[in-house]
């Protein structure tokens, strides 16, 4: 997320509140298969079935500072992928490995100019076979009016189904620019030769030491109706180089309309993630 620019519009979701907990139903068509945190078994989904929903709430954007994770985006079981696994028992549950999974934390910056600002990313979901991610992004100090702006994002990861070419022409990024970004990655430049081709697919990302995505960030949180916030802006998306030895993240913000080649540098926070156990009888 920088400093400047325009909000991008928001997708379609539906605002609903549960007790003191607000949830935003999306309808996000790459996550019906995805793996989720536990946290968020813990009898959200249960209310949302009672039928006993009070009215839709429009909270301020003097809220968006004050993000718990009671706040955030609520989502389904947990375990909704378990059938999935049964068939395809090669796949875990828990995501890519120890580092990157549902509710792993990590910690770091993102340098813009002269300005450094504290971030948090959360893995909220992971669906390893559709190669795609959520989570929340928190960035401090970034505006004069809010300390702390949440953003939910989505990514994809490079693999099978997604190349290293971004296609989404909203998106603003050409073959030019993907490769510009993808080349400031050392383990990219490595292996450029072939990954710079346009007919070369990434396979077996789970097996490989550097995991490459893009995450798209969608609307802020706790409240989705907010588009816009003035001094910052989601409406690029970065490029993500995750290491599975360390569980280092590096990545690089993109916008036609802001700084280039604004750098995030994030580190795994021990003991944050879980892991799913499915005893068989």
């Amino acid at each position: 997320m920088p400093g400047q620019g325009q909000a991008r519009d928001l997708p379609n979701t539906t605002t609903t509140v549960t007790g003191s907990t607000k949830a935003v139903n999306f309808k996000s068509p790459h996550l019906k298969n995805a793996v989720y945190s536990n946290e968020e078994n813990d009898g959200g989904s249960q209310e949302n079935n009672d039928g006993n929903n009070e009215s839709n709430e429009h909270e301020s954007d003097n809220h968006l500072s004050d993000t718990t994770d009671d706040d955030l985006v609520s989502t389904s079981n947990p375990f909704h992928c378990i059938s999935t696994f049964l068939d395809h028992p090669r796949r875990p549950p828990h995501g890519l490995g120890s580092f990157l999974r549902p509710g792993s934390r990590y910690i770091g910056t993102q340098q813009s100019g002269r300005c450094t600002h504290e971030v948090e990313v959360e893995i909220k979901t992971i669906d390893p076979a559709a190669a795609i991610v959520s989570g929340y992004l928190r960035i401090q100090g970034l505006t004069q009016d809010h300390e702390i702006l949440t953003t939910y994002f989505e990514g994809e990861i490079v693999s099978e189904k997604y190349s290293f070419f971004t296609r989404h022409a909203d998106w603003g990024a050409s073959e030019k620019t993907d490769l510009s970004h993808w080349s400031r990655f050392a383990p990219f430049r490595a292996n450029q030769a072939q990954m710079r081709l346009k007919s070369y697919v990434h396979k077996d990302y789970l097996s490989q030491d550097q995991v490459y995505m893009r995450w798209k960030e969608r609307f802020f949180v706790p409240d989705s109706n907010i588009t816009a916030v003035e001094g910052a802006s989601y409406a690029g998306f970065y490029y993500i180089c995750f290491n599975q030895v360390s569980g280092n993240i590096s990545g690089f913000y993109y916008h036609q309309r802001s700084e280039k080649y604004q750098q995030l540098e994030l580190s795994h926070l021990p003991d944050s993630g879980n892991f799913y156990a499915i005893e068989f009888r």
